[in-house]
């Protein structure tokens, strides 16, 4: 397992879990979440080392999310967001944006973020992509929004999204950065308990990209290649509550709770087995 031990040391996951309830609440402590994830060694879960990671796969990376979200599902989910960014930048076919962008994401310089929602949808055949491009010359021209983005950090992001091209020729995956001229974003959007998260919506308006931004030219094959890591990695959120919600359960028992042991047992159990 590439989960490394920094994460369940005590100094780590005690100010997990000595500011879970901050995080829920307090937008404020959203930049302090990264950089904590960073010192912990948190980032590179999964990701191959001579790519500057710490080695394993995918399943690493659902991991170190569920450690982390047993403690706090607020900064689960900003890891979530960030560790599935990465994910793409792996599974692209272009090398550009993986060899420029991984390092920053490693080093928490720069957050990624994951607007693939209404992709997926889309995807279901629910509804249309939300954001559209033309093409100039060796250039993409985009115009649409993302209403719902974790992990946009103010000092500096990149979101992954999925994009229309006009006139209903297919679609494509970019990435986009904080700094792109036309692109917006929101302020937080109050959300309940996820307060410290930088959950915000994108717009964009004639944002012009190139091909070296390009995750992959075909969405409708990445996406659904895509989706088994996607899901799984948004899985580790709900494993970790799990097993926190099991460990307090255990924590509870007691004088007329004891028939609650077996059944708390098992579950734990089938919980591990996954």
């Amino acid at each position: 397992m590439s989960v490394p031990p920094a994460l369940l040391a005590s100094e780590f996951s005690v100010w997990l879990q000595a500011d879970a309830l901050s995080l829920d609440t307090n937008p404020a402590q959203a930049a302090e979440v990264l950089p904590r994830f960073a010192a912990g060694g948190v980032l590179g879960a999964g990701v191959a080392e001579e790519l500057g990671g710490n080695g394993g796969d995918v399943t690493d990376g659902v991991e170190a999310i569920a450690a982390v979200s047993e403690c706090s599902l607020a900064a689960g989910f900003v890891l979530w967001g960030h560790r599935t960014y990465i994910e793409f930048l792996l599974q692209s076919p272009n090398a550009a944006p993986r060899e420029k962008l991984l390092p920053d994401l490693l080093a928490d310089r720069v957050a990624g973020a994951t607007g693939l929602s209404n992709a997926l949808k889309f995807l279901s055949g629910l509804e249309g992509l939300q954001a559209a491009a033309r093409t100039e010359a060796d250039e993409f021209v985009l115009n649409g929004k993302l209403p719902w983005v974790t992990n946009l950090w103010p000092q500096g992001f990149h979101v992954v999204a999925a994009v229309a091209h006009e006139g209903g020729r297919g679609a494509f995956v970019a990435s986009l950065a904080h700094d792109d001229p036309g692109l917006e974003r929101s302020a937080d959007i109050d959300l309940m308990a996820l307060r410290a998260t930088n959950t915000a919506a994108v717009a964009t308006f004639g944002v012009r990209i190139d091909a070296g931004r390009i995750i992959h030219p075909d969405a409708n094959a990445s996406l659904p290649e895509a989706r088994p890591a996607f899901l799984g990695l948004h899985c580790g959120m709900s494993i970790g509550l799990a097993r926190r919600a099991l460990n307090e359960a255990r924590c509870s028992l007691g004088v007329g709770r004891e028939t609650l042991a077996e059944p708390v047992d098992d579950l734990a159990a089938a919980l591990a087995d996954r």
